[in-house]
C-alpha cells in the first residue's frame, strides 16, 4: 500500500491484510473476531477489519482512533478481554483492543490517517494489485463468479451472462415485501388509482407510500452494486450503457435515433 510515510509504518502496514466490511457481509464471533464471506449486496463499508499475514487467526476490528489521549505509542488495553471487552473502563477505553488495532492505530497516528482515507487507499491498493497479477498471468478473474477468464474478449462476453448479471442485480442478501421496480426509474410515480388499478401488478407506478419508499431503497442499493462491479471492471458495456440511461435526465444524450451533422448510409 503506497503512501508518503517512513519505512517502518510501510513495513508495518505490509505485515498485515486489510480490508473493509459491513453487518452482513461479515460475522462478528465476539468483540475483536470477525469472519467474512464474499456476497454481492449494498456493502456500507463501516468495519475495517485487519489480521496479520499468513495468520490463520480470525480478523480483527479497528475502530476510530480515539480523540483524546493521543499518546506516544499506542498499546493494548491490560483489561480487555475478548468475551467482556474492558472491565476497567467498558466503553470509554481509549487502548486498542488487540496487536493488530494498536498496530495500525499508530500507523494512522504517525501519518495522520483517518479510516475513510485509509479505506480509499484499500480500495486502490486491491485494484493494483488484482491488475499486476492478472497481467503477470495473461487472464482475468471474476471475483464474483469465482471463474478464470482467457482474455479480454471473453471476460466482456462473460460479463453479460445471466449468471453473472443475476449476482450483480439481484440483492440475495434480504427479502423485499413488494414488486420489483419499474425499469425506468425516473418515473417512480404514486398510483392514483391504487386500490382500483385496471393494471395490477403490471402496473409501472406504486400503489402505496411503503412500495415507493422499498423501490427508492431497491434502486440506490441497485446503483451501488453496479458501481462497485463496474470499479472492478465487471461491469458490461451494455449494463452500465442501461444503467446511465436509466438514471439520466436527459436521456437523448445517452441514447438516440439521430446526431446532429451525422448522417448513415448502407450500400446494397
Amino acid at each position: 500500500m503506497a503512501f508518503a510515510g517512513n519505512h517502518h509504518n510501510l513495513q508495518t502496514l505490509e505485515s498485515y491484510k486489510l480490508c473493509v466490511r459491513c453487518n452482513k457481509c461479515c460475522k462478528k464471533h465476539n468483540e475483536i473476531s470477525y469472519s467474512y464471506k464474499e456476497i454481492i449486496h449494498n456493502c456500507s463499508e463501516d468495519i475495517l477489519l485487519i489480521k496479520r499475514k499468513g495468520s490463520n487467526s480470525l480478523w480483527r476490528p479497528v475502530a476510530p482512533l480515539p480523540d483524546f489521549p493521543r499518546p506516544f505509542k499506542y498499546v493494548v488495553c491490560w483489561y480487555f478481554t475478548e468475551e467482556s471487552g474492558c472491565t476497567q473502563h467498558g466503553r470509554k477505553c481509549t487502548y486498542a483492543r488487540s496487536s493488530e488495532e494498536a498496530a495500525l492505530w499508530n500507523v494512522m497516528k504517525d501519518e495522520n490517517l483517518i479510516i475513510p482515507k485509509l479505506v480509499k487507499m484499500i480500495k486502490q491498493n486491491q485494484r493494483t494489485l488484482q491488475s499486476k497479477s492478472q497481467e503477470k498471468r495473461g487472464q482475468f478473474d471474476c471475483t464474483l463468479c469465482q471463474v478464470h477468464i482467457p482474455n479480454v474478449e471473453d471476460l466482456m462476453n462473460h460479463c453479460f451472462t445471466v449468471k453473472h448479471r443475476r449476482l450483480i442485480f439481484e440483492d440475495t442478501s434480504q427479502t423485499w415485501k413488494y414488486r420489483d421496480p419499474p425499469p425506468t426509474y425516473k418515473d417512480q410515480k404514486l398510483c392514483e388509482r391504487s386500490l382500483l388499478c385496471e393494471y395490477g401488478d403490471n402496473c409501472t407506478k406504486a400503489h402505496s407510500q411503503e412500495e415507493l419508499r422499498e423501490w427508492q431503497k431497491r434502486i440506490k442499493a441497485s446503483r451501488k452494486r453496479a458501481r462497485d462491479v463496474d470499479e472492478m471492471g465487471l461491469l458490461s458495456y451494455q449494463d452500465s450503457l442501461l444503467d446511465e440511461y436509466r438514471h439520466s435526465n436527459d436521456k437523448k444524450m445517452i441514447v438516440s435515433d439521430t446526431l446532429p451533422d451525422v448522417f448513415i448510409t448502407c450500400d446494397p
